[in-house]
Formats: structure tokens, C-alpha cells, sequence
């Protein structure tokens, strides 16, 4: 709530400030990101992760907001508390458990696409 992110903010307020949504497991994924695909493979990753909860009857969700705390004065509060390994990177989370709510999924942004035929 201080980080002055008023995006993260609106966002945080309006899930009653929870994160993570009460889920009763959380994975949090950290990278070095120094290598050209670090990001890409992290991604591919969190993906996976995603699939595989799904697969098993789980909700999931990424929480890349979650990337405001490592960027504010107490940041290694939580790269402690969430085990990231000295020289990493916080690059996002996931959320898993039963969910007792659907989203709606983000709405087509058709300027974002370029088409090849």
C-alpha cells in the first residue's frame, strides 16, 4: 500500500487487500534474469504450473503484481520470507487452490495484434 503504485493500489483495495487470495498454496518463482531467455523460461514455467493445476481440478492465479513489495524499502523482508535465493529476482507468483469465484476473462485488445496472412 506505500508503494505509490496507484494501479497496485486499486488493485489491492479492491480484493479487500489480500494477495494471494486465501489459497492455501502459494508459488513463488525467482530467476538471476541474466541470460537472453531467463524471463521466456520463467514464463514457460509459470505457464506449466498453471496447466498442471488446472489439469488436477485446482484454480490458479498469476500474481505479477506481487512485484511492487521487492521494489520498495522492504524488499529483503520478502525475498526472506519468500525464500528467494541471494543474486534472484522476484518475477511473479501463483496463487493455487479451489476457487469460489470465476473471472471474466480480460477483453480482446484487437490494437495489440498484427495479423500475417
Amino acid at each position: 500500500m506505500n508503494s505509490g503504485d496507484e494501479i497496485a493500489i486499486g488493485r489491492l483495495k479492491s480484493r479487500n487487500n489480500k494477495v494471494i487470495f486465501d489459497a492455501p498454496l502459494l508459488i513463488v518463482v525467482s530467476s538471476p534474469l541474466k541470460g537472453h531467455f531467463d524471463m521466456l523460461d520463467c514464463g514457460i514455467s509459470i505457464e506449466n504450473i498453471v496447466i498442471a493445476a488446472e489439469s488436477i481440478g485446482l484454480s490458479s492465479i498469476i500474481l505479477g503484481g506481487m512485484r511492487v513489495a521487492f521494489m520498495g524499502e522492504k524488499k529483503p523482508v520478502y525475498e526472506n520470507l519468500f525464500c528467494i535465493p541471494k543474486g534472484n529476482q522476484f518475477v511473479a507468483a501463483i496463487a493455487i487452490g479451489y476457487g469460489d469465484m470465476t473471472g471474466n476473462p480480460h477483453e480482446l485488445n484487437e490494437t495489440k495484434i498484427t495479423r500475417i496472412k
